[in-house]
C-alpha cells in the first residue's frame, strides 16, 4: 500500500463472466458522456452508486476525524476509474437521518471539509455528486422518536430486528420548510465545489413517500391526490435548487420502480410485463426532463419491498447473482436457467424493464441503470441503443466496488471478465450489506478490502460496522418488552 490509497484486492479466479470485453465494448464503456443541461462531461460510463458510508459523527457531524476517513475511501474509489461518484446519503436535517452516522449538511459549518471531500474525487478526473435525502418515516426507531411523512402511515415491520416509530403527517408549512432544507443543502454543496447533487426519490425515503400513492393519502393541499400533486414536492425542490445555483451545477434524480407498480412475469416469449402504473413513472421522468434534470438513476426497492415481492425469499433482488432458487433437480435448474434468457441475461440488471420504458420517453435526460451488473459484457451491452429507442447511458455499480474499488480500471484495461464473486453466506442480501459495509470501513482505514469468509470473520472493521445494526436490534428488543 502506498500513500493514502488502499491496495486493491487481489485478483481472484472466481469471477463473473467468461470472456473479456471486445475492443468495441471497451471503447463504449470508456466513452465520455456530456450531460445535457449542465454541460458536465463524465469521463466514462461507470457510476459508483450511492452507498451509506456510516462514517460521520453520531449526530451527523463531519469534523476532521470523520474527513480523515472519507478521504482515503473516496480516493480509492476515484483512483479506481469510476467516472461519476455518487456519495452515500447526505441528510438535509441532522435530526432526521437514515442511519446514525450519515453526513448531514444543513449550513456552511463544514464547508472547508466538504471542499476537501470534493477535491479528493476530482483530482482523479471524476465528478462527485452528493446524494441528498430526508428519510421521512423510514428512520430507525432509536434515532427518531417522532418521524414525519406525507401521511400518518407506518412502515411495515418487514424484519423482526428492525423497528420504525409511527410517523405523523406533515403540515403544508412543514413541507415548505423541508423543501427549503433541500435547497440550502444543495447551495452549500455547490459552494463546496461538488459537481452536482442527486435527489434521492427512491427506496422509500421522503420524496419517494410523496410520489407513492400507498404512502401519500393527502387530500387537503396540493401535495397529494393526482400524480402532478404527488410529484410537486420533488419538482419544487428541483425548481428551488435551480434558482440558487448556476446552470453548471448539475441535478440528477434517483427514481424507484416500486413506487409506480410491480414487475410480473408472463408476457409472450417469457418477457417481463410491467404494470400500467409504470406510466406514472414515465410522466414523472418527463416532468424532470422539462425542469432540466441531467440524469435519472433507475433503482428500486424500499424496506417494505422486502416483504412485498420485489425481492426473492431471502431478501435478494430478482436477477441478483445471490438470488436463490427453489428448484432441486438438475433438470429443473437447467430449465430455469434457460428460461431466464431474454429479460434477465440481456441486461443482468434488476430494473431494466423499468429503465427501458422511461428511456424511450426522454429526449435529452440521461439514464443510469443501477443494480445487478456483474459481467463486463453485460455492462457494455446495456449501453447499446436499440431500434425501439431504448438507451442506457451509464452503468451503476455498488457492492462490487466495495470488494474491488478499481474494477472500472481493470475492465477498461481488458484484464478481467467481470466482478469478483461474493462469498456465499446464509444471510444472502443482508450478509452482502455486512461484507460491503465492513469493506467500506477497511478502505476508510487505508486497508485493502477482503472477500474470503475466513478473513471476514477476523476483521475488526466488519464487527465495528455491525455495531450500527446492533443498536437497531437492541431498540427493537426494548420495544417488545416495554
Amino acid at each position: 500500500m502506498t500513500g493514502n490509497t488502499p491496495a486493491p484486492a487481489k485478483l481472484s479466479k472466481s469471477r463473473f463472466g467468461s470472456t473479456v470485453p471486445s475492443q468495441a465494448d471497451l471503447a463504449l464503456l470508456s466513452q465520455p458522456l456530456t450531460l445535457p443541461f449542465s454541460g458536465k462531461v463524465i469521463k466514462n460510463r461507470f457510476c459508483k452508486a450511492a452507498l451509506s458510508e456510516s462514517l460521520a459523527g453520531a449526530q451527523g457531524q463531519f469534523d476532521k476525524d470523520h474527513l480523515d476517513r472519507f478521504v482515503p475511501l473516496y480516493d480509492a474509489w476515484a483512483a479506481g476509474g469510476t467516472g461519476l461518484m455518487l456519495t452515500g446519503n447526505v441528510m438535509v436535517d441532522r435530526t432526521m437521518r437514515e442511519m446514525e452516522h450519515n453526513v448531514s449538511v444543513e449550513d456552511s459549518r463544514d464547508l472547508g471539509r466538504l471542499k476537501v471531500w470534493a477535491q479528493t474525487v476530482q483530482k482523479h478526473g471524476a465528478a462527485i455528486y452528493a446524494q441528498i435525502s430526508h428519510p421521512g418515516r423510514q428512520t430507525h426507531g432509536h434515532l427518531t422518536e417522532n418521524p414525519v411523512a406525507p401521511s400518518a402511515i407506518p412502515v411495515s415491520n418487514f424484519h423482526p430486528l428492525m423497528s420504525f416509530n409511527p410517523p405523523r403527517e406533515l403540515t403544508t408549512e412543514e413541507i415548505h420548510s423541508i423543501i427549503a432544507r433541500f435547497v440550502k443543502t444543495s447551495e452549500v454543496l455547490y459552494e463546496a465545489g461538488f459537481d452536482g447533487i442527486e435527489l434521492h426519490a427512491a427506496h422509500g425515503y421522503l420524496i419517494s413517500q410523496f410520489l407513492n400513492p400507498r404512502t401519500n393519502e393527502r387530500t387537503h393541499d396540493q401535495y397529494g391526490g393526482s400524480l402532478e400533486n404527488r410529484a410537486r414536492f420533488l419538482t419544487e425542490i428541483v425548481e428551488g435548487i435551480k434558482k440558487v445555483t448556476p446552470k453548471e451545477f448539475s441535478i440528477g434524480v434517483k427514481l424507484n420502480s416500486v413506487d409506480f407498480g410491480r414487475r410480473r412475469q408472463g408476457g409472450a416469449g417469457g418477457e417481463e410485463e410491467v404494470d400500467e402504473h409504470l406510466e406514472e413513472a414515465v410522466q414523472v421522468a418527463v416532468m424532470l426532463e422539462g425542469l432540466g434534470v441531467d440524469f435519472i438513476e433507475i433503482s428500486g426497492g424500499s424496506y417494505e419491498s422486502f416483504a412485498t415481492g420485489l425481492l426473492d425469499g431471502n431478501g435478494v433482488p430478482d436477477g441478483s447473482p445471490n438470488a436463490t432458487t427453489t428448484t432441486t433437480t438438475a433438470g429443473e435448474k437447467k430449465a430455469k436457467k434457460t428460461a431466464a434468457s431474454s429479460s434477465t441475461q440481456k441486461r443482468e440488471a434488476h430494473f431494466a424493464v423499468f429503465a427501458e420504458r422511461i428511456s424511450r420517453a426522454l429526449k435529452s435526460t440521461k439514464i443510469i441503470l443501477t443494480g445487478g451488473f456483474v459481467t463486463a459484457s453485460a455492462m457494455a451491452d446495456s449501453l447499446k441503443s436499440t431500434n425501439s429507442g431504448t438507451h442506457i447511458d451509464m452503468v451503476g455499480l455498488g457492492r462490487t466496488l466495495c470488494q474491488e474499488p478499481d474494477l472500472p480500471n481493470l475492465i477498461l484495461s481488458g484484464a478481467v471478465t467481470g466482478a469478483v464473486r461474493m462469498p456465499k453466506t446464509p444471510g444472502g442480501f443482508f450478509d452482502d450489506v455486512f461484507i460491503c459495509g465492513g469493506n467500506i470501513r477497511r478502505m476508510a482505514n487505508r486497508k485493502s478490502p477482503v472477500a474470503s469468509l475466513g478473513r471476514l470473520a477476523v476483521s475488526c472493521d466488519h464487527y465495528a460496522y455491525s455495531m450500527d445494526y446492533a443498536k437497531v436490534a437492541v431498540h427493537k428488543v426494548k420495544t417488545i418488552f416495554s
